[in-house]
């Protein structure tokens, strides 16, 4: 009788024995083949790998027939904690999802000037709904800034559309909810659209 060390708690067991003595752990024979180096139960005496007989030139190894408990309680433990930061993630991303239709109240935008889409989904800001010539209302303006800063803009978008020509066509800006498009023309005046991202 020999002794070897059981691979689930360590200690010396005989290496007869069907199960460690002081943790309990079932203990299978498995030998190594001495030609492709494959496991095998020891009970097998013609590798299914090569075709090698294993006779007796053979390595024995023990491999426990059970997963430690810890194991699994530390998996359960690691898959919950990432389900609830999932969770967490949806619910703080749909609750702070921005929301065109509180962007539109709190610039204080009104519906002469103003269009907001019937699904949220833009804003449309003309500063000449008239087409005057020559006209841009200042009042319009006022909403346009207002939209910007709501909307995370910083204040040098507002000085690039007021330097606007109407040969620059439509220009553009964004960030990471909104993209912002506009035009000029001395007669139709600034004309802004905020839209989502989707």
């Amino acid at each position: 009788m020999a002794l070897i060390k059981c691979s689930e708690c360590g200690k010396e067991i005989s290496d007869t024995a069907k199960e460690c003595i002081h943790c309990g752990c079932p203990i299978i024979k498995k030998v190594v083949c001495s030609e492709c180096n494959t496991e095998v139960d020891s009970t097998v005496k013609i590798c299914p790998n090569c075709g090698n007989n294993l006779g007796t030139s053979l390595v024995k190894i023990n491999i426990p027939k059970k997963i430690n408990p810890r194991f699994i309680q530390i998996g359960v433990i690691v898959i919950g904690i990432i389900v609830v930061v999932i969770t967490i993630l949806k619910v703080t991303s749909s609750s702070t999802k921005l929301k065109m239709s509180d962007v539109f109240t709190k610039a204080g935008c009104d519906n002469y000037y103003c269009e907001l889409a019937s699904d949220g989904s833009y804003i449309e800001v003309d500063t000449n709904p008239l087409d005057l010539d020559d006209f841009s209302s200042t009042t319009a303006f006022d909403m346009v800034k207002k939209l910007n800063k709501e909307l995370g803009f910083n204040e040098s978008l507002n000085s690039k559309m007021l330097k606007t020509r109407a040969v620059d066509g439509t220009l553009s800006d964004e960030n990471d909810n909104v993209k912002v498009t506009w035009t000029y023309h001395p007669d139709k005046g600034l004309n802004v659209t905020y839209e989502l991202k989707k």
